[in-house]
């Protein structure tokens, strides 16, 4: 007898693949908020702490007034230490009073950490608030610490005058 060969297999039929069932959504699904408001107590918290270290630099004293002076550059800020001078002369940073040698210590070690000029001068500078009513060798005795701490950038701490107060200066002179 002859061989039967086998009848041939249909040819497949193309499959498709199996459909993905939508999931619903559980119907208690909630969104853990937990975490968010976590974050945002941080957020506050921080700048509450920012803006508090900012105002440190800063004593309540009367600055002396200027005919004209210029606003600081933001950029030279990030590199500067405040000083102030109390009415009698006293060197006050971050609310703490200093003698003139604590003063200069604190220069000489800021300085240190500054990157440096061309000259291998440190980049910072200092800014004096001197009360109006400080005598001027007070002032002179912080920039004499400057230039031991080699600190050559100095600006100071005035109070604009306003058109008003400027005319009742120039009418007293």
């Amino acid at each position: 007898m002859a061989e039967q060969n086998p009848p041939p297999n249909p040819p497949p039929e193309e499959e498709q693949p199996p459909q993905k069932k939508r999931m619903k959504p559980p119907k208690d699904a909630k969104v853990d908020m937990t975490p968010m408001i976590d974050v945002v107590f941080l957020l506050i918290i921080f700048f509450m702490l920012v803006t508090e270290m900012v105002k440190m630099e800063i004593e309540t004293i009367t600055l002396p007034f200027a005919l004209s002076a210029k606003e600081e550059e933001e950029k030279s800020k990030e590199k500067r230490i405040v000083v102030n001078l109390t009415e009698k002369g006293t060197i006050k940073w971050m609310h703490k009073k200093l003698t003139p040698e604590e003063f200069l210590t604190i220069l000489r070690a800021a300085a240190q950490r500054c990157p440096r000029d061309p000259d291998n001068l440190p980049i910072m500078s200092v800014k004096v608030r001197a009360d109006a009513k400080c005598e001027y060798k007070y002032v002179q005795d912080v920039m004499a610490q400057c230039m031991k701490a080699f600190v050559w950038k100095l600006s100071f701490g005035v109070s604009p005058v306003d058109n008003e107060e400027m005319l009742m200066y120039r009418v007293g002179n």
